[in-house]
């Protein structure tokens, strides 16, 4: 997960050199922060008024402690498009990390023969639960 203490004067600068770009980039930010703003509202909409008065806000003031809460606000808002980005891209190889591996254990177990399947406690017909969830499923 990207968080708002990764050093952002490097993906500040970097990349964003043209007028154009650097305002591109700042109005990216701008929504990335809209976002993140609607989506803190909305979580913190879902918890009781007591959880609220934990925290210490009530129902009327989430706009202005959805703002005052998020760390990524202090940044400038082209560091900000920039990290959104490299977070984007994290999530992108982590899951086309997690489909090749499970690609690749699709392709193990449809070698082995039926009989050797039966030994692992597995039918062919289950190969692609136990290939997503990467477990053997237990015996019924």
């Amino acid at each position: 997960m990207v968080t708002a203490s990764k050093d952002y004067t490097t993906a500040n600068a970097k990349g964003v050199t043209s007028p154009t770009s650097r305002v591109a980039a700042k109005l990216g930010g701008g929504l990335v922060l809209w976002v993140r703003g609607l989506h803190t509202r909305h979580e913190l909409m879902r918890l009781s008024d007591r959880a609220l008065a934990d925290i210490g806000t009530t129902r009327h003031e989430l706009t202005a402690f959805a703002k005052q809460s998020d760390p990524w606000r202090q940044l400038p808002k082209d560091a900000v498009f920039v990290l959104a980005l490299g977070a984007l891209i994290e999530r992108v190889e982590g899951w086309h990390s997690r489909r090749r591996q499970q690609a690749q254990v699709y392709r193990e177990l449809m070698a082995y023969s039926d009989q050797e399947l039966t030994d692992l406690g597995i039918s062919r017909r289950d190969i692609p639960a136990v290939a997503r969830s990467g477990s053997t499923p237990s015996p019924a």
